[in-house]
């Protein structure tokens, strides 16, 4: 009677007395790729020292290299942009750590949120040019 392995559990053979322990397996997966999607919804951009900003639509786009853009479509017209790096999160969520805004510095994370290949929801905050902000948005 062979050695029975199983991976992550203490496997033993009693003919030969000896136990011995699996390494752990490290299971990597390729990140799913969200082509742009964009939604009409209601949210808020607020940056410390600034009026809130109504947020009425928004845009997400990933590429191949791990890069994400974010565009934010207020109200009154302005369009606000981030970029940084996306993995993929826990059920259906997409996480994206911030590098810039435009020209200017941007540092956090943004949750977004997809159902059935759909954006449903931007959360999240950081610093942009030093000043903390958030951002909510929902479809």
């Amino acid at each position: 009677m062979g050695l029975n392995i199983k991976l992550g559990t203490v496997a033993a053979s009693l003919l030969l007395g000896i136990t011995a322990i699996a390494p752990p397996t490290v299971v990597l997966t390729t990140p799913q790729i969200v082509e742009a999607a964009t939604a009409t919804g209601r949210g808020i951009l607020a940056i410390a020292g600034r009026p809130s900003q109504l947020i009425n639509r928004a845009t997400v786009d990933t590429l191949a290299d791990n890069t994400a853009k974010v565009q934010l479509r207020t109200s009154n017209g302005n369009q606000i942009n981030f970029g940084g790096k996306w993995e993929n999160g826990p059920q259906n969520q997409l996480l994206i750590t911030l590098t810039n805004s435009g020209n200017a510095d941007a540092s956090g994370l943004i949750v977004v949120t997809y159902r059935n290949g759909q954006l449903q929801a931007i959360f999240g905050g950081g610093k942009l040019d030093g000043q903390p902000f958030t951002i909510e948005f929902r479809r």
